[in-house]
């Protein structure tokens, strides 16, 4: 099966995701076996060379689910389809869409729906907010949090569906609703509260609270704090490594992720990863202290690896700082793609990132599912929409 699945390429801060209108699956039928392959799906589209490119895929889930007719700000248009001669193949083309102002409940929306209640029909509170999503990483990897795909999703929705101005949403997620609200050009999140119980983190120590704990990896010991957003984090404050590369900061050079990730660094965090005391992997982040409200930080991401920025990285080491006293409650994250803001409540203990996020451009990407299914490769190419 081939098909032409439209996208839109977000980014925060440089940490960039694809997402994905869930209801574009519902458009052909077969468009949902889509979502039996998916971690091959999404491992060609973040694919930098042979598909879009990115740090994650964003399955944008509006709600209700019930009979389709969420009014767009943006009117997603019926498409009118057609075989036409594309290098690899037959591929259906869209003929855009001057109307109408609804979508149009296709045929295939009973299976839609119940494909979406499978995916999200367990997530806590789902009724009280206006759409969910799935996150997967580059590496078809599943994960709950993304404090910098919440904001993208966020900024998805405020161009896309018929949000009242500047009011906010809450977004349905395995852990709980996310609430978003904007302030001008940047949005804040409110990712709840962070885990520091070590089997909830999961961090395999037999210590109730893994702050200040000493790991081995990689022939060298690292003090370590363990904290949970809805993924694993261990933060890791002042290696020595860490402050001649730094300087990179007040003058970056163009180029990729990696790019800013010093290779003894890369090859620290990969040992963390691979240590036992964290039995889901986990994203190890170090940070250089500036002041109490004040830090620089590279993050390696579990699944992902180095990235610009990861925000809920960013909530990891200010929860740390906070539980080792180095840190105040409100501080400036600086990382290679930007700045944030985070702010850990001394009263209801939720952690608060607030920072930028935009649309880069959209497009159709085309997809062979023969061919993932077979092999895990298929022609991908971006096709702007006129």
């Amino acid at each position: 099966m081939k098909a032409l699945l439209p996208f839109s390429k977000y980014h925060g801060l440089g940490n960039d995701f694809v997402l994905l209108d869930a209801r574009e699956l519902a458009r052909d039928a077969s468009l949902l076996r889509l979502l039996d392959c998916w971690p091959l799906v999404v491992a060609r589209l973040c694919d930098r060379n042979f598909g879009v490119g990115a740090d994650g895929v964003i399955l944008c889930i509006p709600l209700p689910l019930k009979g389709g007719d969420m009014l767009l700000r943006a009117p997603l248009k019926q498409a009118v389809m057609k075989p036409q001669k594309r290098g690899t193949g037959d591929y259906p083309v869209r003929h855009d869409r001057d109307e109408p102002e609804r979508f149009q409940a296709p045929s295939a929306w009973k299976d839609y729906e119940r494909a979406m209640e499978k995916l999200t029909g367990a997530y806590p509170d789902r009724d009280q907010c206006e759409l969910a999503w799935l996150y997967t990483n580059s590496d078809g990897s599943p994960a709950d949090m993304c404090g910098n795909g919440l904001r993208c999703l966020a900024a998805w929705a405020k161009d896309n569906l018929c949000l009242a101005e500047n009011t906010g949403l809450k977004i349905a997620t395995a852990r709980g609703p996310v609430a978003a609200a904007f302030d001008g050009s940047l949005i804040e999140v409110d990712i709840g509260k962070p885990v520091l119980d070590a089997a909830s983190i999961p961090v395999s120590v037999s210590v109730s609270e893994p702050v200040g704990v000493t790991l081995a990896a990689g022939g060298r010991e690292y003090k370590v704090t363990a904290v949970g957003m809805g993924n694993p984090h261990c933060v890791i404050f002042g290696p020595d490594q860490l402050d001649e590369y730094l300087k990179g900061y007040e003058a970056p050079e163009p180029g990729g992720a990696a790019d800013f990730f010093p290779e003894s660094l890369k090859e620290a965090a990969r040992a963390i990863q691979a240590h036992e005391m964290f039995p889901e992997s986990v994203n190890v982040e170090f940070v250089r202290i500036r002041s109490r409200q004040s830090v620089d930080v590279l993050v390696y991401e579990r699944g992902c690896g180095p990235t610009l920025a990861c925000a809920s990285g960013a909530a990891a080491v200010v929860v740390a700082g906070v539980l080792g006293d180095s840190l105040d409650r409100r501080v400036s994250v600086r990382l290679p793609g930007g700045e944030l803001t985070v702010s850990y409540s001394a009263d209801d203990e939720h952690v608060r990132i607030k920072g930028a996020a935009c649309e880069v451009f959209s497009g159709v990407v085309r997809l062979d599912l023969g061919g993932l299914v077979a092999n895990g490769q298929h022609s991908a190419t971006e096709v702007p929409l006129s």
